[in-house]
Order: structure tokens, then C-alpha cells, then sequence
């Protein structure tokens, strides 16, 4: 979406709102306030498009620009639409947004909101029912990152904090979950394999399982998974192969990710529980309204 000039300070291409894509309305180069301030400058350049409004009178007001910000966890990024104006808002894109969620069903998220746009403090607020720790390092670097420094930055901060004891909790309740759901399926996935007592693997030279399954006294190394395995997971079951000296490893998870290939000692399960109905036996209480 960038056009290069000559002194390599990018041209951004200027989109009806609220799409990034499509024909565009025109392009924006810095304008000479821009060009003098190092901090704008520096937005500018990582901007990847500039969403406005045609209006009836002839021209067009910009709404924002649009910035992709990176996952540190997997390659997947997510947009953020940072308003015009001396108060700075911040907005996600919708659809990415749906993608991150697991607790909070995609269908409900997507059916809440309509707009492609969702307010950044509606989302933060969405996070308390989820469980991937990261989000709570989002909540921290998006207004790091796009809001002056300043009371939003601390406002943002403590949120965070509230928000990972909220994590910390569904984590716990969801690997109960997972583990009973792992129970009940086992003697049907897997006949005449048993989980075994020892207890899971954390050491560092020997990579990590969340439980052994055993068979004819062997024991192998298992991961339970509400994700696709990744290459990270590929890496630690193949340390605890080696590290416990078994002959084979499993997954059990719903799929596996696009570009990961599993070692020829590795056995990979479907398993794709629908953890709702584990999660009321625990706790009734437990998001009742995403259910």
C-alpha cells in the first residue's frame, strides 16, 4: 500500500472508511509539520494506510490511520485504527480480533459487534473471560505504543493487572477442563493406554509435557493442546522424548498449524473438546452468558 519516493518517506493510500482495501480515494503524502517532528515522522513511516470519509461538499475527512501491530507469540498481527484528532483513540479490526478469542465465542463477538471497528476498552474488557496470558502484554503495548504518554498509559497499565488475575483464573479452570475432558475421552481415543501417575515434565533439559500416558510400562510424553501445535510445541515434545528417553510422543489437540511437521515419533490425536460444558461442572457461574 505504500508507495516509496525518492527520499524514502512513504506516499499513505487513503481508503473510504471503514475498509483498508479496494480502490483507494487518493494519496497522502507528510504534510510539512509531519516532516519536522522526529515522533510523527516515525508514525508515519510505520502507517499502513489512511481511512477518511468522502463528504457531499467536495473533499474528504480523514478518520485515522491504520497500523499493523505484531503478535510476539505466533505470526499473526492485528490491526489498529488510531483516530485523527487531539484526543487519540484507538479501535481493533473486528475480524482479527475474533480470531484471538476463545472463551468469548466468535459467533457472539461477531454478532455483538457490527461495526469492522471495535472500540480497544470494549476488547480490553472482553479479556477477563479469556485465558492466553499474552492478551495482558496487549493491553500494555497497544497504548505503549499508539497513546501519548501520560494518565492513559497508567489507566491501561492497571487494567492489565486486573485483567491477568482474571486470566490466571480461567487458565486454571480451563486446563481442569481440558483434563477431565482428556479423561473421559481417553479409553475411546486411545484402548488400553492409561494415564500414568508420573507427574507432568517443566525441567528445562527435558522439554515439556502436560501429563504421560503409559503402555506396557512405557511412558510418553503428552501434550493436551486448545491450540493447533506449533513449532514451539514441536520443539518442547521432541526435548521431552529425548529427555525422558521415550520412543514416541503425543498431542492431542484440534489441529495442527499450517507449516508444522511433526517428528516421525510423534503422534498426533484430534481432540477438539467443547470445554463449556466441563467448565459449568466446575463452576456454574462461569461464563454463563457466552454459553
Amino acid at each position: 500500500m505504500l508507495n516509496e519516493l525518492n527520499n524514502n518517506i512513504p506516499t499513505l493510500c487513503l481508503y473510504e472508511y471503514p475498509h483498508m482495501d479496494g480502490t483507494p480515494l487518493g494519496q497522502i503524502e507528510p504534510d510539512a509539520e509531519t516532516l519536522k517532528n522526529p515522533y510523527l515522522l516515525a508514525h508515519w513511516r510505520e502507517c499502513q494506510c489512511l481511512l477518511g470519509v468522502a463528504q457531499e461538499a467536495g473533499g474528504v475527512q480523514i478518520v485515522g490511520g491504520v497500523y499493523p501491530h505484531s503478535f510476539s507469540v505466533d505470526q499473526r498481527c492485528i490491526h489498529v485504527l488510531v483516530s485523527c484528532g487531539d484526543a487519540a483513540h484507538l479501535s481493533l479490526n473486528r475480524d482479527e480480533v475474533a480470531q484471538v478469542l476463545l472463551n468469548v465465542s466468535r459467533p457472539y463477538f461477531l454478532e455483538h459487534y457490527e461495526e469492522p471497528w471495535v472500540d480497544f476498552l470494549d476488547v480490553v474488557v472482553l479479556f477477563q473471560y479469556e485465558s492466553k496470558y499474552w492478551l495482558d502484554l496487549l493491553v500494555q503495548d497497544i497504548p505503549r505504543r499508539f497513546l501519548p504518554q501520560g494518565t492513559a498509559w497508567r489507566t491501561f497499565f492497571h487494567l492489565s493487572q486486573m485483567i491477568l488475575g482474571c486470566i490466571e483464573r480461567n487458565a486454571s479452570q480451563e486446563a481442569k477442563a481440558l483434563r477431565r475432558a482428556f479423561e473421559d475421552a481417553l479409553p475411546h481415543l486411545l484402548p488400553g493406554v492409561r494415564i500414568a501417575e508420573k507427574k507432568p515434565g517443566h525441567a528445562a533439559n527435558k522439554g515439556y509435557a502436560d501429563c504421560f500416558l503409559e503402555r506396557h510400562g512405557k511412558l510418553m510424553p503428552t501434550q493436551l493442546l486448545t491450540d493447533p501445535v506449533s513449532h514451539h510445541g514441536v520443539e518442547s515434545l521432541r526435548t521431552a522424548i529425548t529427555g525422558y528417553k521415550a520412543e514416541t510422543g503425543y498431542f492431542f489437540a484440534p489441529g495442527i498449524a499450517e507449516g508444522v511437521v511433526l517428528d516421525a515419533n510423534m503422534i498426533f490425536v484430534h481432540f477438539a473438546p467443547d470445554l463449556a460444558e466441563y467448565m459449568v461442572r466446575l463452576d456454574p457461574r462461569i461464563y454463563d452468558q457466552f454459553i
